[in-house]
């Protein structure tokens, strides 16, 4: 038998022999498990701590792959199973169910019979033969019905007090859980008491499991009631089961039997299906339960796609499998991260507008009409519902899981418009429409290490910097606005007025937090709360016929996390009436309006919930409820509860009326029988002497106490039946209390959502602040206002915003673009828009790159720079080609991958815009790439956007020398000759006009411990290969000037020029013809072909044979 240690969290197995009565956890029913061959001992909850032995590798993975499949074992099919669970290779545990054929990769097929290689296969689902099921005991045969059409989830299968995992299941219980098998089973069997459910399902959903917790959904007397009525025999004698909620990455709700939320970060879960190019989404967090839905159109690289990926990471992605090409999978693949995908497929799981209609409840159809009617459409011109297509596969999902009535019924959806196309409107026709928030897609988000760093984690990135928030729900709030900088100058100037206000109000500030840092994750406890309402748990639904053994301690869970709410809310307003009190809300309009009351002098949004907070406080004794497991209320709370005390209060006041007249009739003091009113029975009792006074409405009763009779009447009867009457509907409402009560608190959720929201607002100013007073050197960025200059970007002595721990950065200052002001005063036009930045190797040039970037995002979040000084005009959104990498799942090279970036910049940049472009052109050859650079350059310059060039290609810098529109920069060093002549480069990290002469390459050669012989003969043949690069631009611009007069041309010049050029080639080869290791120098790649060689180059009346237009 299983036996409860005590601990709410470990199982720990019994001593030998236990006993426990039946009924505690069979139910009555017969629980026997028989294997296709032979027949079973009775499978009971009975566990041991002795191990059959070591248990088998889990036929599921530990983290879920991409694609969700079916296990699929990998054993050979034997002739004739072997029930016993013998020893296998190496001590592995051989258990039945690994040789049952259906299960069999050359045999198993889906529910419908379909086999892997339909591309309609199921793999969430498995066909079990009729013959194998008609062995089963009841029990079992539940199991597997159950499991059929749920192979892709780990069955909690609840027997009595403890949930029970078999066969495959079982497996996974031992390895993931550490579960011990059972003793006398031939099959898998493990298993853990009720109360440590939340933490066993919690760490299978980690790893990557889905878990279906199955209820016992009717008690012993009911089933037997059922089987009674349909005359079922005793071998089909079951307690009927249900599945009450399917848990996974992507579908957590946290009720009161899982554990709490242990992470801060969202996790949605995102429905994606598409027509060609246009996309429909939907995306939730279904910790929180707010939907979001859009529609738009995409490229063929999915930008916006990834962009909102970027923004809102889901942990799982549902997608109609017939929809996607090989072709559009793979670079769907590109753009998805740590992400399960799990294809949908069949009428049942992709639901028609018509059948989502009929599968809505009523109270989620009101819930949803908004997205329904369409008013969450971005354009109603378009005939397509390809949103409400994708809500369609969400809400199957959700289904499935047993959570959209809980969700959907919160009625919180919201449109999703692509950053790209929300629009600020400014007022002037004729000024530039900037979006509502900075563009930032997923390239950007990557290349400047904003939300993680190339390790995927968060060291070193702007995240980790600026996150000082004290709470989960403002951390949540930092982070999206990390990801939408802002482009309203306007609203950049309130962040920053309210950030320099927190740090002059430093006293505050610190108050503020400290009281904050005490909050918990309220943002999650409200919906939580509503999840334990019957609107979230109508009575249709399997959990509210389950039967839970630890109801009780559920119970005070439930009323605990309710008080906690209630108590942070209280809190959180006590911190801004403080803030009031204080007068810091005066000196910010963004303060006045997160902290002041609609109905103060200064209106601002935070809701006064004073009264609707009194109301609960007053409502019921926190304390006593939370110990005893149940609400008591107040006089006037619940009218029908006042009502039903009221009518007990006659009834007793009857009652005592009655004994009164009583007394009088018999002429002595009548009294109730205190043994018989302890039990809720009303018997008159008087002294025998009084008897003869009695009537024929007198009914005796028997007593055995003497000199005493005992008796009841008619009237005394009525009023007995009165007041079990009143009782039991006493008893009845409190049993519904606790629903009643959060109900009502649930009908002002949009004015605790609100409260939340503006304290999380709060929290993240003040991670901002504190991140401003942390820095030594900061300043307050100077935006011009949109008209007021040409794009614009100036920032003295600025810093790399995201050092960590020792490191130290040198300052920099930083010009982009053009000063209207200055061209009006006629100055000279010093600062052109594109910064062509060149350097050594390692000198720092990428850093400098993603300062400006960082630093840029940091401004326009509103909040203070590591600089001296910043001036700027808003960005509209940043471009980043920077990193040399391919992208194998997305079949693509390094050099597609660069041209696939820079071509999104020429497409989407307009002259409000940063560009910073590292190295183009180096996934191909020096000629390709240089012209590439070359080119791009070229159309940067045509928009005019504010632009970061870094590149090694000297040419391209050279050629631009005498263009206005471009400035010259590189990262300083020192050089230094050694004795074998090794150049011995000390980088200086500090921007210096002009352009570096070489990137001294095998200076990070010799870094990387490459010998020196090696790298002075590198030096050397760089020389000299350089030398001849020059000689030959010389004479092809010679060649090209005399072009221009071919009346006048020095023919003999050009001549004399050529056979220098060819002599200094010949001294060269010959110079290389002993190269280290024996190598010929005919053998290096970049050495002329015979038919090219200069030495072999010949003068025929007085033309040069390789010279041609």
């Amino acid at each position: 038998m299983l036996q409860d240690s005590g601990s709410e969290d470990e199982y720990v197995p019994p001593s030998a022999n236990p006993v426990e009565s039946e009924s505690d956890h069979s139910s009555g029913e017969e629980d026997t498990i028989e294997t296709p061959v032979s027949s079973e001992a009775e499978v009971t909850p009975v566990k041991n701590g002795n191990k059959r032995g070591p248990p088998s590798k889990s036929t599921q993975p530990t983290k879920r792959p991409k694609m969700t499949a079916p296990p699929t074992p990998s054993f050979p099919v034997p002739d004739t199973p072997d029930p016993s669970p013998t020893s296998g290779v190496d001590g592995v545990q051989d258990w039945p169910h690994k040789h049952y054929k259906f299960l069999q990769p050359e045999h198993i097929m889906d529910a419908d019979r379909k086999r892997p290689d339909d591309p309609n296969y199921n793999s969430k689902t498995v066909y079990v033969p009729q013959e194998f099921m008609k062995k089963q005991t009841p029990c079992m045969t539940q199991w597997w019905t159950i499991k059929a059409q749920n192979m892709d989830c780990v069955l909690f299968f609840k027997v009595g007090k403890f949930y029970e995992l078999f066969h495959m299941d079982a497996v996974i219980g031992a390895d993931e859980l550490a579960c011990s098998y059972m003793n006398k089973s031939e099959h898998a069997h493990s298993g853990f008491p009720e109360i440590s459910y939340g933490k066993f399902a919690q760490t299978l959903v980690e790893k990557g499991y889905k878990v279906a917790r199955v209820e016992q959904t009717e008690s012993a007397e009911q089933m037997d009631i059922r089987c009674k009525r349909d005359k079922l025999p005793q071998k089909q004698r079951a307690v009927r089961r249900e599945i009450c909620k399917i848990t996974c990455r992507g579908a957590q709700t946290f009720s009161i039997m899982d554990v709490d939320a242990n992470y801060v970060d969202n996790k949605f879960l995102l429905s994606v299906t598409k027509e060609g190019c246009r996309l429909g989404i939907c995306f939730v967090d279904t910790t929180i339960g707010e939907f979001h839905v859009g529609e738009f159109d995409d490229d063929k690289q999915f930008s916006r796609l990834s962009t909102m990926m970027s923004h809102y990471p889901p942990c799982r992605i549902l997608l109609e499998k017939s929809l996607w090409s090989d072709t559009e999978m793979r670079v769907f693949l590109t753009v998805v991260r740590m992400s399960d995908i799990e294809f949908l497929t069949g009428k049942k799981e992709l639901l028609t507008e018509d059948k989502l209609l009929s599968a809505l409840t009523q109270q989620e159809h009101e819930a949803a009409k908004s997205l329904l009617n369409g008013d969450l459409r971005q354009d109603k011109s378009s005939s397509s519902r390809l949103d409400l297509k994708s809500f369609a596969s969400l809400y199957w999902f959700l289904k499935r899981c047993l959570i959209s009535e809980q969700l959907v019924t919160l009625g919180k959806f919201k449109q999703y418009i692509p950053v790209d196309q929300e629009i600020v409107k400014n007022g002037e026709e004729n000024l530039y429409q900037y979006p509502k928030y900075m563009i930032l897609d997923s390239t950007a988000l990557s290349n400047l290490h904003v939300l993680v760093n190339s390790d995927n984690t968060i060291e070193g990135t702007l995240l980790e910097q600026v996150d000082h928030c004290v709470t989960n729900f403002g951390k949540r709030m930092l982070r999206s606005q990390l990801v939408k900088p802002l482009t309203n100058v306007e609203a950049i100037k309130q962040r920053q007025e309210a950030i320099s206000v927190m740090l002059e109000e430093k006293d505050c500030t610190e108050m503020m937090r400290a009281k904050l840092k005490d909050l918990k994750d309220v943002e999650r406890m409200l919906p939580r709360i509503y999840s334990l309402t019957s609107a979230a748990i109508p009575e249709n639904h399997p959990e509210s016929r389950a039967t839970l053994y630890e109801a009780k301690v559920y119970s005070k869970k439930k009323i605990e996390v309710f008080t906690s709410a209630l108590r942070d809310l209280k809190a959180g307003m006590n911190i801004v009436e403080l803030l009031q009190e204080t007068g810091v809300t005066n000196k910010s309009s963004l303060l006045t309006q997160l902290c002041n009351y609609e109905s103060q002098p200064q209106p601002g949004l935070f809701p006064d919930m004073n009264q609707l907070l009194k109301y609960f406080e007053n409502a019921f004794d926190h304390k006593e409820a939370s110990t005893a497991g149940n609400i008591i209320p107040q006089a006037g709370v619940d009218p029908e509860y006042d009502q039903v005390i009221a009518d007990m209060k006659s009834v007793e006041k009857d009652l005592t009326n009655y004994l009164r007249s009583q007394s009088a009739h018999f002429g002595c003091n009548a009294v109730y029988n205190e043994s018989q009113k302890k039990q809720k029975k009303y018997v008159v009792e008087i002294p025998s002497n009084r008897w003869a006074k009695a009537t024929s409405t007198h009914q005796r009763v028997a007593t055995k106490k003497k000199n005493v009779e005992n008796y009841v009447t008619d009237d005394l009867k009525t009023l007995q039946e009165d007041l079990e009457k009143a009782e039991a509907r006493k008893v009845t409402i409190l049993s519904n209390m606790a629903d009643r009560i959060l109900s009502k608190f649930c009908e002002n959720f949009e004015i605790w959502n609100t409260a939340v929201h503006c304290l999380g607002y709060l929290d993240f100013l003040g991670s901002l602040a504190e991140y401003c007073a942390k820095e030594r050197n900061v300043c307050i960025p100077k935006f011009l206002s949109p008209g007021e200059s040409n794009p614009y970007i100036a920032a003295t002595e600025s810093l790399y915003p995201c050092t960590t721990g020792d490191q130290t950065y040198i300052p920099n200052s930083i010009v982009i673009g053009r000063c209207k002001e200055e061209l009006e005063e006629g100055k000279e036009d010093r600062k052109p828009s594109v910064l062509l930045l060149t350097g050594p190797n390692m000198g720092g040039k990428s850093t400098v790159m993603r300062q400006i970037g960082l630093t840029v995002i940091l401004a326009q979040m509103g909040c203070r720079v590591p600089a001296d000084s910043l001036t700027l005009s808003c960005v509209d959104r940043i471009f980043t080609r920077m990193g040399a990498q391919d992208n194998l799942s997305g079949a693509q090279s390094t050099y597609l991958a660069e041209l696939t970036e820079s071509q999104s910049i020429m497409k989407h940049a307009t002259k409000y815009s940063l560009a910073l472009v590292d190295e183009l052109g180096r996934g191909t050859g020096t000629n390709d790439g240089s012209v590439i650079a070359r080119v791009t350059l070229e159309r940067f310059l045509e928009i005019g956007c504010l632009t970061v060039f870094a590149t090694h290609y000297h040419s391209v810098a050279r050629t631009l020398l005498d263009d206005p529109r471009v400035a010259f920069e590189y990262m300083s060093y020192i050089e230094d000759k050694r004795n074998n002549d090794i150049d011995t480069i000390v980088f200086l990290y500090k921007l210096v006009p002009g352009i570096c002469p070489k990137s001294f390459g095998f200076n990070v050669g010799e870094l990387a411990g490459i010998p020196d012989n090696m790298v002075a003969f590198g030096t050397d043949v760089a020389f000299q290969i350089e030398a001849r690069h020059n000689l030959r631009q010389l004479f092809i611009h010679e060649f090209a000037s005399q072009l221009k007069h071919p009346d006048n041309v020095d023919v003999e010049m050009l001549t004399q020029a050529l056979q220098r050029l060819a002599t200094f080639e010949c001294h060269m080869k010959k110079d290389l013809q002993d190269l280290p290791g024996g190598q010929k120098a005919q053998e290096l790649d970049w050495w002329p072909s015979p038919a090219n060689d200069p030495c072999n180059a010949k003068i025929n009346d007085n033309v040069p044979m390789e010279v041609s237009a």
